[in-house]
């Protein structure tokens, strides 16, 4: 996962900056379920403190590209997925899409996959880790 946004040097001159994101798991030996890419936005984040006018200002772009091989026919697959300033969410996280069901089996349910639901505050979440 890497961040673009536009820069200016000293000369004045406009470019395209990349900023590879840290994610909290990197890669996923296997596909079975679900995964999702996670950047913890902390004070070193790229993103910290942004606002919505500050990612339009900046013209601020994510890009996700994903590969892996389809075991069934031996073949690498690829996969890339831009979003710009206007997909950006403050204060919210995708929906967790994956249930435990009664008897203990997981189920996906694929229907909520772009869901998304209200998340804490930074501090509120770093009080409720600490159990403050």
């Amino acid at each position: 996962v890497a961040l673009l946004r536009e820069e200016r040097t000293r000369e004045g001159e406009r470019l395209r900056r990349i900023i590879d994101l840290p994610l909290v798991r990197e890669r996923s030996p296997m596909f079975i379920l679900t995964w999702t890419a996670m950047h913890v936005i902390t004070p070193d984040s790229p993103l910290h403190g942004l606002t919505p006018e500050a990612l339009e200002a900046g013209d601020y772009e994510l890009i996700a590209t994903l590969s892996g091989t389809d075991e069934s026919l031996g073949q690498v697959i690829f996969a890339r997925y831009a979003w710009g300033p206007e997909d950006f969410r403050f204060g919210e996280r995708f929906a967790d899409i994956i249930h435990v069901q009664p008897d203990g089996r997981r189920q996906v349910d694929y229907r909520r996959f772009h869901d998304t639901v209200p998340a804490p505050a930074p501090a509120q979440a770093a009080r409720a880790q600490l159990g403050a």
